[in-house]
């Protein structure tokens, strides 16, 4: 017994920030255990994805292949329609369940950085950076889809949030 109240006293001793959290289950977290320092630019960028994420869930469960014929057959298609059409086909697509805060919290969750990152990969048109970030992320077979949605709405936000300089 002595063993076993003593290795409980140096449990309770410890401190506390050590322990990380397992990776699958990153949507339990209230915040992320870093913090993660944005830009002001990518702060703005978080801030509308977030925008259209709210917008996203207002609208009715599409089909992904309607949405990219829908938005293909429109060359006018807005930044709003292809963040609506990436945001209803990430929950069947994602290997996992993605975690996005809600529009006033300051942190990112690292489901965030990844579309943050995804983004700035299409814009910069690093193709090959985007391929490996939705390889990690996406089931094969949504891969398209959301290829096609993301680089859409890369290209359309490019001009009003372009890459931050160094």
């Amino acid at each position: 017994m002595p063993l076993q109240s003593a290795s409980r006293d140096k449990l309770d001793k410890a401190p506390r920030q050590q322990v990380l959290a397992f990776p699958g289950c990153a949507h339990l977290c209230m915040h992320n255990p870093q913090k993660i320092e944005l830009s002001g630019e990518d702060r703005e960028l978080l801030h509308l994805l977030r925008s259209f994420l709210s917008a996203s869930r207002l609208t009715i469960d599409g089909d992904p292949h309607r949405a990219c014929a829908l938005i293909s057959a429109d060359p006018r298609a807005s930044a709003e329609r292809y963040a609506i059409a990436l945001f209803r086909t990430l929950p069947s697509a994602a290997r996992r369940r993605l975690t996005f805060y809600c529009g006033a919290c300051d942190d990112a969750s690292v489901d965030e950085m990844w579309l943050l990152r995804l983004l700035r990969a299409y814009q910069s048109g690093d193709d090959v950076s985007a391929a490996a970030l939705i390889g990690f992320r996406i089931r094969p077979e949504s891969r398209r889809f959301v290829r096609f949605f993301a680089s859409g709405l890369a290209r359309m936000l490019a001009e009003l949030y372009p890459i931050p300089t160094q």
